[in-house]
Formats: structure tokens, C-alpha cells, sequence
């Protein structure tokens, strides 16, 4: 699969007028996956092999070139990694998570769940009212 994924890659570069290193080997693996797998799904195999039309290398380049210039997605470039420079302090400071949270109650604040015991209401009678209310 590496290979076709290659060659696909260079065809696509060459009809493109692109790079080829520009492109994503795992993007184009993605979208070849899929496309196969709805292929598998859709065809039954003697139509498969109907649709397979044996070809010299010269009529291959041609099929595969005409094929791929109209085939392009502009998803299929790699992104432009740039990585940071360590020496320079960052633009603005890390988004905090879970370990670094300042809003966070400390575990030892909270009470221990074995030891807790479960709080339980009595009425009691108001003087004012003369109604059994829960205080």
C-alpha cells in the first residue's frame, strides 16, 4: 500500500505542478482507504474484475495522469510545522489543565468519603409559626 500511496503522491504532484514532499502521505492514505473500502462494499467481485482493464505501462502513466488532474483536494497539503523557538518566552501563557488549575479545591479540603457520615434532619417546631419545619 506504501507504494501506491507513493505513486499516487507523484502523479498528483506532477499533474498539480506541486512538490511532492508538500504533499500528506497519511491524508492521501486516508482518502485512498476509504474510496477502496466503499469500492469493497459496492461492487461484488467478478464486477471488480470486469472493471479491471489490463494495461501496458505506457497507457497506465497516461490513465493514472488522466485520472488524477482532476482529482485534487486542497486538504492533501501538509501543514506548515513550524516548531517553537525554545529560547523565546511564548506570546501568551498555556490554557491551564486539570493539573495546573488554581480554581481547584485542594483534595485534602475535601472530606474523606470513608469517614463522612450521612447528615440527617429533624423537625423542629417553630414558636412563631407553630408549624413542624426542617432547620
Amino acid at each position: 500500500m506504501f507504494n501506491v500511496i507513493q505513486l499516487v503522491k507523484h502523479y498528483l504532484a506532477t499533474t498539480h505542478d506541486r512538490d511532492a514532499a508538500t504533499l500528506s502521505d497519511e491524508l492521501l492514505f486516508r482518502d485512498l482507504a476509504e474510496d477502496l473500502i466503499a469500492a469493497a462494499r459496492m461492487l461484488e467481485p467478478p464486477r471488480t474484475e470486469q472493471l479491471l482493464v489490463r494495461r501496458n505501462a505506457e497507457a497506465t502513466r497516461r490513465r493514472l495522469t488522466e485520472l488524477l488532474q482532476t482529482c485534487w483536494q486542497n486538504r492533501w497539503i501538509k501543514t506548515q510545522h513550524r516548531p517553537r523557538n525554545l529560547a523565546q518566552p511564548r506570546s501568551t501563557p498555556p490554557a491551564p489543565t486539570p493539573k495546573n488549575q488554581t480554581n481547584q479545591i485542594p483534595r485534602f479540603c475535601l472530606p474523606d468519603p470513608k469517614t463522612t457520615t450521612t447528615m440527617t434532619f429533624t423537625p423542629v417546631e417553630c414558636k412563631a409559626s407553630g408549624s413542624s419545619e426542617i432547620l
